[in-house]
């Protein structure tokens, strides 16, 4: 009893720490979930406000070529920026402006009509020495905060000279990769400029090369990144958020979102994707903290190991209680079980025999099946009486097995009625036992089993009937399956399984899962029989086939060689059904042909014997010692 309990806290233990386990993975997948779904959040956010800018672009475009190329000035342009509310409407942008190719042997003329434009002291600076054409930012407005920039030659800068090329090439809006403004030089690296091509004749040229020729410059609007997304409220407690540019990924830029507290805070997690964004593309990654995860309100495990051990304390006082209920219980069945009397009303044969062989109990049900009543039987041998001269020698058997303690096998035979006609009976023999526990006999338990053989020459007739009616009729062949199907499907009682030569399950009826507790879906095409047998009792089998064949029979091929090589086999086996319990059954396996007589496929067919076993052994061995108390 104590290790009972002990195996039943182990188990529950066992269970608990499993469900510890489940539930922390599906915690880290509710986190994981939750993160990749604040990441997207995020990345949304920054691409819709990113893409707001265009509107801006297109606004100052039109300002420029409404004027026209060479008369837009910046008298012109301060007009049309005084009617856009770039604070609201464009949050974050430091403001809008033109930039204007100027070709290298046309810059002294650029110059001088730029500074009769309102600005005396326009200069044109760069930030690295060049031959080629001037990209230059020749209006901005508002201009206070962004003077720095006016002036610029974006082309003397890679980042801003390859994001402008672009766009005039594709004749879509292009942004740079990660840049230092000159009007903001306390942030390196964290801004960019957001550029959209204005053309001749305000209509995008066809063709790269006829874009460029006809390209005049650029609207555009530098943006830093710390105010391009404030206000958005991308991070939120527990949440870094972090901004990266891998255009180039084998040299990533980190513009945003660096860590200042991971020591003191440091990431459990963190979830990244990508987004392309105007020609570039940016990588919007969240690192979640401590505080992400408890917003989550996750259940912890720690809490469901302490409940788990709580209840498998509970679990195994509650076993050892009714483990002593039980012991007790047990001990007044035992004092109950010397003057109880066998059930009559059982259909089965239940017959006690000393160790000569004479009857010493015969029931209602012996009576039915064999016509002799108790009077007639009591006191003598059944050698005479139900048992054929042929079949003597199972009798002897079984008392020289008894006698000598060893087990008698459950065996079908005949047996002989009192008209003379020879019934079907499937017989198991126990030893039966004194109070003292010495052997005083045996019991024997006999049930008519002649509507099981004929529903098996039924079955076996019609699998017959059916491959000859296959070589036959082809045409019918769908008709035939049908039927087959249905007697199949009909037949709840009896377990019919059907495998190809591999041993994989095809065919699994209703009443294979009745019987075994398994779904067709869980069987067909992927079990085989192996999966339903006690291994030991296959190796077993194995061993007995391969001696009997002089060759190593294993495997599936324990289950088929005999019916193969002798068209069926019918043998008891031990079922082990889906929740682990067994049963024994007779088997009856034929080897399935086709037309010209090759084997396509083998039919088990499975008779429940086990509860009928079970039962005629307990009431025979109960009826026995209550004869024997008697006498």
């Amino acid at each position: 009893m104590q290790l009972i309990v002990l195996l039943t806290f182990i188990a529950s233990m066992a269970a608990t720490a499993l469900i510890t386990g489940v539930q922390h993975h599906s915690n880290q997948e509710r986190v994981q979930s939750a993160l990749a779904n604040a990441t997207e959040r995020a990345a949304d956010a920054v691409v819709k406000r990113i893409e707001m800018y265009q509107y801006g672009l297109r606004g100052a475009r039109g300002a420029v070529l409404a004027s026209g190329e060479n008369a837009i000035s910046r008298e012109g342009f301060l007009n049309y920026s005084k009617t856009r509310d770039v604070t609201q409407e464009f949050p974050g942008a430091r403001g809008f402006g033109f930039i204007r190719r100027v070709p290298a042997n046309r810059q002294d003329s650029f110059l001088a009509l730029a500074r009769a434009d309102g600005m005396p002291d326009f200069q044109i600076r760069q930030l690295a020495p060049h031959d080629g054409e001037r990209f230059v930012i020749q209006y901005i407005e508002p201009v206070e905060s962004n003077r720095q920039a006016v002036g610029l030659d974006i082309a003397s800068e890679y980042n801003r000279r390859s994001a402008a090329i672009a766009a005039m090439t594709s004749g879509e809006v292009r942004i740079t990769g990660p840049i230092t403004l000159v009007q903001a030089t306390g942030s390196p690296l964290q801004s960019f400029l957001i550029l959209l091509p204005i053309y001749h004749g305000a209509v995008t040229p066809d063709s790269p090369e006829a874009r460029m020729a006809q390209a005049i410059g650029w609207s555009y609007a530098p943006l830093l990144t710390e105010e391009v997304l404030k206000g958005l409220k991308l991070d939120r407690e527990g949440l870094h958020l972090q901004l990266s540019d891998i255009t180039d990924a084998h040299e990533p830029v980190v513009f945003m979102g660096q860590h200042t507290d991971s020591a003191t805070n440091p990431d459990l997690l963190q979830y990244a994707l990508s987004r392309h964004v105007y020609g570039r593309t940016w990588q919007v990654e969240l690192h979640a903290q401590q505080a992400f995860v408890n917003q989550l309100n996750l259940l912890s495990p720690r809490l469901t190991a302490l409940v788990g051990t709580l209840l498998s304390l509970l679990l195994a006082a509650l076993t050892a209680v009714i483990l002593i209920n039980r012991q007790r219980h047990r001990q007044i069945v035992v004092e109950q079980a010397r003057s109880a009397a066998i059930v009559e009303s059982s259909s089965d044969g239940i017959i006690g025999q000393d160790l000569e062989g004479r009857v010493l109990s015969w029931n209602r049900g012996a009576e039915c099946i064999f016509g002799y009543n108790a009077t007639e039987t009591i006191g003598h041998t059944l050698f005479n009486q139900t048992i054929p001269e042929h079949l003597a020698h199972e009798e002897h058997t079984a008392l020289q097995r008894i006698a000598t303690h060893e087990t008698v096998e459950n065996f079908d035979t005949l047996r002989r009625r009192k008209d003379g006609h020879l019934v079907h009976v499937s017989i198991s023999v126990s030893p039966l036992l004194d109070d003292a526990g010495a052997l005083i006999g045996l019991s024997k338990t006999v049930r008519d089993i002649s509507a099981q053989k004929a529903a098996e020459a039924r079955i076996l007739e019609l699998n017959a009937s059916l491959e000859e009616q296959v070589s036959e009729r082809t045409l019918e062949l769908r008709e035939l399956n049908v039927l087959l199907n249905n007697v199949l499907q009909s037949a709840s009682e009896v377990s019919i399984i059907a495998t190809d030569l591999d041993g994989m399950i095809r065919v699994f009826n209703r009443g294979a899962e009745r019987l075994l507790g398994y779904g067709a879906e869980e069987m067909l095409g992927v079990q085989t029989p192996a999966l339903i047998h006690l291994p030991e009792e296959v190796q077993a089998r194995s061993e007995e086939l391969s001696q009997e064949y002089g060759q190593p029979i294993t495997g599936f091929r324990v289950f088929v060689h005999k019916s193969e090589l002798e068209g069926a086999e019918s043998r008891e086996w031990t079922y082990v059904r889906k929740d682990g319990s067994h049963l024994s059954v007779t088997l009856l396996v034929t080897a399935m042909r086709d037309m010209e007589g090759a084997v396509i496929g083998y039919l088990g067919i499975a008779l429940d014997l086990s509860q009928e076993v079970r039962l005629r052994r307990e009431a025979l061995a109960a009826r026995d010692q209550a004869a024997l108390a008697a006498r």
